[in-house]
C-alpha cells in the first residue's frame, strides 16, 4: 500500500486548506483513502488531538496505514507536542504545512532511534504544484 500516492496527499492538502486556520487531522487507511477526524484539541490553531474511540474504530474497520495532520503558518515538521502525542510510532507520520490558507508542502516522516534519542526522519517531501 502506497500512503505516498499523489491522490492521498492532494486530499490531505485540501483537508488542511479547508480547516485553516485550524489544524486538521485524520488517517490514511490500508487502501490509501483518507478519513478526516474531528480535531478535539483545546487549541485547534496550534495542536491536534484525535478521539481514542474514533481512532480505534478506524483501526478496526479500515486499518491505519498513516496518520496526518496540518500545521498552520508553520513548517511541515513534527513538533515536540507531536512527538509526545504519538500513538502508533511504527506508522508514517504526515504533516501538511498551510501558510496563509495555502498548503504547498507535505512532509512524510518515520520515527527512528538515533543513539539514545527518538527522532522523526523525513522520508518524502511533496510539493503542491497545483496552487
Amino acid at each position: 500500500m502506497n500512503v505516498y500516492s499523489g491522490t492521498a496527499l492532494q486530499a490531505i492538502a485540501r483537508d488542511a486548506q479547508n480547516h485553516y486556520p485550524l489544524e486538521c487531522c485524520g488517517i490514511i487507511d490500508s487502501h490509501g483513502l483518507i478519513h478526516e477526524a474531528e480535531n478535539i484539541a483545546e487549541k485547534k490553531t496550534q495542536q491536534f488531538r484525535i478521539s481514542g474511540g474514533w481512532f480505534q474504530r478506524q483501526q478496526r474497520e479500515h486499518g491505519i496505514a498513516a496518520i496526518y495532520h496540518s500545521h498552520c503558518d508553520r513548517l511541515a515538521f513534527p513538533s515536540a507536542a507531536d512527538m509526545n502525542g504519538l500513538v502508533l510510532p511504527e506508522l508514517p507520520y504526515i504533516v501538511a504545512s498551510v501558510i496563509h490558507g495555502v498548503c504547498k508542502h507535505i512532509g512524510i516522516f518515520k520515527l527512528i532511534t538515533r543513539g539514545s534519542k527518538q527522532v522523526f526522519e523525513p522520508t518524502k517531501w511533496w510539493e503542491n504544484n497545483a496552487v
